[in-house]
């Protein structure tokens, strides 16, 4: 109630009522409800346009994406996602556009379509060590090891699961 009392008050900032518009949609109906979500989505993204407002266009995106995502509706969350990497890529927003990439990658998987699904994790790689973040490093080494995995190539799944490892042994995360 609160978060919808929020996006009501007009007197209160743009951001806030973004936020709050965001937040009621993502954790009140993403899950259980993605029409709704995607319904909320879409008004989210209006209201952003019209005040001009990317980032929280390129959030409203993503929140319809994962919606359809959650429906099982593949050409629609692949269209949402890409429609999020063009914002993303005009803000120069490198730190949201791996999480996207790696998405995408994860849904070409999940149509066995291993090449794609390889590209963006490639993608995602070579970016993530543009930003030095190494845990983002073994993470994208450990998705393009699973897809190696599914395409029976051991010997480069192998070759992947080890870079992950190190990584994850120099950064001293157990999981």
């Amino acid at each position: 109630d609160s978060l919808w009392n929020i996006w009501q008050d007009n007197s209160k900032a743009d951001t806030s009522r973004l936020k709050a518009i965001y937040n009621f949609a993502m954790y009140g109906y993403l899950d259980d409800f993605p029409d709704s979500a995607f319904y909320f989505g879409q008004t989210q993204y209006n209201f952003a346009k019209s005040v001009n407002n990317e980032k929280w266009m390129a959030k409203a995106l993503y929140l319809q994406a994962i919606s359809f995502d959650n429906r099982n509706d593949v050409e629609n969350t692949l269209l949402y996602l890409n429609k999020l990497l063009l914002i993303y890529e005009k803000l120069g927003n490198y730190i949201e556009i791996g999480p996207i990439y790696t998405k995408i990658g994860i849904v070409y998987r999940g149509l066995g379509n291993y090449e794609k699904a390889i590209d963006y994790f490639h993608k995602n790689l070579e970016l993530v060590k543009k930003l030095n973040d190494e845990t983002a490093v073994a993470n994208a080494c450990y998705n393009i090891s699973i897809i190696y995995i599914d395409q029976l190539n051991l010997e480069k799944a192998l070759e992947y699961s080890e870079k992950a490892l190190i990584i994850y042994k120099k950064i001293n995360d157990k999981s």
